[in-house]
């Protein structure tokens, strides 16, 4: 199983979990999201709200469905490396 679906359906999973018991329903997949999403690069802000227990629980929701869409999205894209211009 590639990366990018194994992130893909671990996040589905966590959802289905958010849904039915609310955000710490898995505090230990939702930990994991936020690792994976730092790696990623995704918003340090929008990860800390989202594992933040003393946060309210709409803003850790609204901060989960950003911090799990844009890791979805980046864990599917191809690892581009930087190199550096060289005039032609």
């Amino acid at each position: 199983m590639s990366r990018s679906m194994s992130v893909i359906t671990a996040t589905t999973s966590l959802t289905s979990q958010v849904i039915d018991g609310g955000i710490d329903a898995d505090r230990v997949a939702l930990l994991l999201l936020a690792h994976q999403a730092q790696d990623l690069g995704v918003s340090r802000v929008l990860i800390d709200v989202m594992v933040d227990e003393d946060a309210p629980e709409p803003a850790r929701l609204r901060a989960y469905g950003r911090v799990s869409s844009r890791t979805c999205a980046l864990a599917g894209r191809p690892v581009v490396r930087e190199r550096a211009l060289v005039p032609a």
